[in-house]
């Protein structure tokens, strides 16, 4: 379960919410994640009111996903985070691991 805290004390802080998937997106074998923005406006108790942008980032891991143990310290596997991929010398596919969606 996720819990944002308590409202009154948070209501005017900027958060960013995530949570872990324990069984993740994978695209012709490695772990891929979307990247969609959204912009909260308002919180009551009974609405929201939330803006989503149309385009974001579907971005992929550069090896395939592997669960096993010895796999565990290669964040190459496990993250799709850009800087990390971008200095795998093992990278497969085209120059650039992202791709823009929306458009």
């Amino acid at each position: 379960a996720l819990q944002l805290g308590d409202a009154a004390s948070s209501a005017k802080s900027p958060a960013v919410v995530s949570s872990y998937v324990e069984r993740p997106l994978v695209i012709d074998g490695r772990k891929v994640d979307l990247r969609l923005y959204a912009l909260v406006t308002s919180f009551s108790s009974d609405s929201m009111t939330a803006y989503i942008f149309t385009e974001g980032l579907v971005r992929f891991a550069s090896e395939s996903y592997d669960v096993s143990p010895t796999s565990l310290g290669n964040p190459c596997i496990h993250l799709t985070n850009n800087e990390v991929n971008a200095r795998n010398g093992n990278r497969a596919g085209p120059s650039s691991n992202n791709s823009e969606i929306g458009r």
